[in-house]
């Protein structure tokens, strides 16, 4: 069995990892020339934001990909308890802090899919075509879906082909085929990001935390200074790696 996988983001990554488990073959086409090292690209337009992975999905990636915790770890990403190591200004105070056991992982979105890709890549089964996007599907007229047309007019066929392009999405494709379109739900928060990267100083570089109260490190500070739930507004600054800082800020 032949699989084609659209999109090399995070999504299929993981989709190409596990279906290579039931097929003899896995292509994934990616339309941005991939990076070899960890840099945002024009499709992933939210990767400068900070990330983190939380437990559920640092577990589920830990499965598919055993050590990438402790990879992430040495290429810089921090982790930290979610209870003790973060330091939550809320409505005029402090949350408490507490050890919960809780570790999340803080690291650039550029680097957790690089590490990821490259040991996608390195499946005997999986192959990677990047620079090359997707333009329709192929199939039989209002019956199924056969393969890919790319935008160099080559028809490439295939026993299942798997959508991970995101907000792209592949309805006008489906449209097109005259195949029925999933339903579409959309959830609006009307809050705009704005991201900065920043550096440490000498003194504070490496893994150390960028900020210590009297009595336990700080990795991560969170910032709610509003009391007035119609008038949200919300800040960041959080450790990513080797003396780097992100600071956000959300208001609508």
């Amino acid at each position: 069995m032949h699989v084609i996988v659209i999109g090399a983001g995070i999504a299929g990554l993981t989709a190409a990892r596990v279906i290579a488990d039931r097929a003899d073959r896995v292509t994934i086409v990616e339309r941005d020339r991939l990076p070899d090292r960890a840099d945002d690209r024009p499709g992933v337009p939210q990767g400068h934001h900070p990330h983190a992975l939380l437990v559920a999905g640092n577990d589920a990636l830990e499965h598919l990909f055993p050590g990438l915790t402790d990879e992430l770890a040495t290429h810089g990403a921090v982790r930290a308890d979610a209870a003790e190591d973060i330091a939550f200004w809320q409505l005029g105070a402090f949350r408490t802090r507490y050890h919960s056991g809780i570790a999340v992982v803080s690291a650039t979105r550029a680097l957790l899919e690089l590490l990821i890709r490259r040991r996608v890549e390195n499946g005997r089964k999986i192959s990677l075509i990047s620079g090359t996007h997707v333009r329709a599907l192929i199939g039989v007229r209002a019956q199924r879906v056969d393969g890919i047309e790319t935008n160099d007019g080559r028809q490439t066929r295939a026993d299942l082909v798997i959508d991970a392009t995101g907000s792209a999405g592949s309805n006008g494709w489906l449209h097109r085929l005259e195949l029925p379109v999933p339903v579409e739900h959309r959830v609006r928060v009307n809050v705009g990001y704005a991201t900065r990267h920043h550096l440490q100083g000498l003194r504070d570089r490496g893994l150390t935390p960028f900020h210590r109260t009297s009595y336990a490190p700080v990795r991560t500070f969170l910032l709610q200074p509003g009391r007035d739930p119609g008038k949200f507004c919300f800040g960041s600054l959080s450790s990513v790696a080797f003396g780097g800082l992100q600071c956000r800020t959300m208001k609508p």
